[in-house]
C-alpha cells in the first residue's frame, strides 16, 4: 500500500467496530483489526467529521466510560429480556414490565449520549437506539402445572369417596349387630365322599367328588378319604374286565371307567391301569377267517394295534396271540380258554366272522 493509499485512508470517515471498538471506515463491512462483520451504514446514519466540514483534521473519537457502560447495560437487559421470554408465560403483566424497563434503559443511554457531540456518535450506538423490542412469544403458560393439578384433585376426590364408603360401611353393620363386631365367616366344601360311598353311588362318582374336595382343601383327611376311594375303584375296574363268564361289555366299560379316572385324577397307579385296560380291550380284537374241520386248522385275522402279526394259524394246543389257549376246532367254532392268571381260566367261543363270544 503506497503512502497515497494511507492518506487516502486516513481521509475517510471511520467509525469504531462494536465488538473490538478500534476505528474502522465508516464503509467497511467487515474489521480489519478483529474481523467482526460490520453492517452497511444507512444514509440517514451518515456522519460528518469536522474535517469534512473545512476544520482541521482530528483525531479518532472514543467514546466515555459512561457511554461504554450504557451501551453493556443495554445489552445486558437485552439478554435478560431474552431469558424471561424464554422461562415464563408470556402475559401481559410481564410484556408491560419488560418494556417499562426497555424504556429506562433507552432513557439512560440517551442520557448518557446527550453530554457528546451529536457528530460524534458512532453509528452502532443509533443502531441500538433504533432497534425495537421483541414481542415475547406466546407460550400456553402452565400446562403441566394445570395436569398435575387436575390429577391431584381427582386422587384426592377418589380417596375421600372410598375413606366414606368404609365408615359408612362399617357404622352400618356395627350399628345392625348392635356393637359387636362379628368375624368373617369363610366358607367351607364338605367332602361327600364317604357318605356317598355309604348311600351306594356309582364309584366313579364318589372318585371325583373325592378329587374335588381335595382340590379345595389338601387336608390330611381328604387326602386319605382320595386314597381310599381309588384304590377301590381300579379294584372294581380289574374285576369288572376279568369278570367270569367272558363279557366285551364288561371290559369295553372297564376301559373308559379308568379313562375317565385317569383324567380327573393324576395319579400313576390310575394311568397305569388305563394303559393296561386300554391293551387288554384291544386284545380281543381278533376274527375267525377259515376253518379247515378236517386238517383241524383256524386262521385268524389280528387287529390288535400292539402286535405286529396281522394274521395267525393255530390249531388245537397251541395258543392265540400267547394267550389264548385253543381247545378244539368244530362245525361251531374254535373253542379257546384264556390263560391270563386274573381271567379265571374263562372260556370263549370264535365263530367265523363274528366277535369272540363267551362260551
Amino acid at each position: 500500500m503506497t503512502d497515497q493509499d494511507e492518506e487516502r485512508r486516513d481521509q475517510d470517515p471511520t467509525r469504531l467496530c462494536h465488538t473490538c471498538r478500534m476505528p474502522v471506515s465508516a464503509l467497511a463491512t467487515r474489521c480489519r483489526f478483529c474481523g467482526a462483520k460490520l453492517e452497511r451504514p444507512r444514509k440517514s446514519d451518515e456522519v460528518l467529521t469536522v474535517k469534512d466540514l473545512g476544520g482541521e483534521r482530528g483525531s479518532t473519537y472514543t467514546p466515555s466510560a459512561n457511554v461504554v457502560g450504557a451501551l453493556e447495560a443495554f445489552a445486558e437487559e437485552e439478554k435478560a429480556q431474552s431469558s424471561n421470554q424464554t422461562q415464563t408465560g408470556g402475559t401481559r403483566s410481564r410484556i408491560r414490565r419488560i418494556k417499562r424497563t426497555q424504556e429506562e434503559s433507552r432513557q439512560k443511554l440517551e442520557e448518557a449520549l446527550d453530554e457528546l457531540d451529536p457528530s460524534k456518535i458512532d453509528i452502532y450506538a443509533k443502531d441500538i437506539l433504533s432497534r425495537k423490542p421483541k414481542e415475547s412469544e406466546k407460550k400456553p403458560a402452565g400446562t403441566l402445572d394445570d395436569l398435575g393439578r387436575k390429577l391431584f384433585s381427582a386422587v384426592i376426590f377418589i380417596v375421600a369417596v372410598v375413606f366414606l364408603y368404609f365408615i359408612v360401611t362399617f357404622g352400618w353393620n356395627w350399628l345392625r349387630v348392635g356393637g359387636a363386631v362379628q368375624p368373617a365367616a369363610f366358607q367351607t366344601f364338605p367332602n361327600r365322599a364317604e357318605a356317598m360311598l355309604a348311600e351306594g353311588q356309582p364309584l366313579p362318582d364318589v372318585h371325583r367328588e373325592a378329587v374335588r374336595a381335595c382340590q379345595v382343601d389338601n387336608s390330611p383327611e381328604n387326602s386319605r378319604i382320595l386314597s381310599r376311594v381309588r384304590r377301590r375303584l381300579m379294584e372294581q375296574i380289574e374285576a369288572q374286565a376279568y369278570s367270569k363268564p367272558f363279557n366285551m361289555q364288561n371290559i369295553t366299560d372297564a376301559n373308559r371307567d379308568s379313562s375317565a379316572a385317569a383324567t380327573v385324577d393324576f395319579d400313576q397307579s390310575l394311568a397305569d391301569l388305563a394303559e393296561r385296560m386300554r391293551r387288554e380291550a384291544a386284545t380281543y380284537k381278533f376274527i375267525l377267517t377259515s376253518l379247515n374241520k378236517e386238517a383241524e386248522t383256524a386262521l385268524f385275522t389280528l387287529n390288535n394295534p400292539y402286535v405286529s402279526e396281522k394274521e395267525q394259524t393255530v390249531s388245537p394246543g397251541e395258543l392265540l396271540l400267547d394267550r389264548f389257549l385253543v381247545t378244539s376246532i368244530s362245525s361251531r367254532g374254535v373253542a379257546l380258554e384264556d390263560t391270563h392268571p386274573k381271567a379265571g381260566r374263562r372260556h370263549l367261543l370264535a365263530k367265523p366272522l363274528t366277535t369272540v363270544l363267551p362260551d
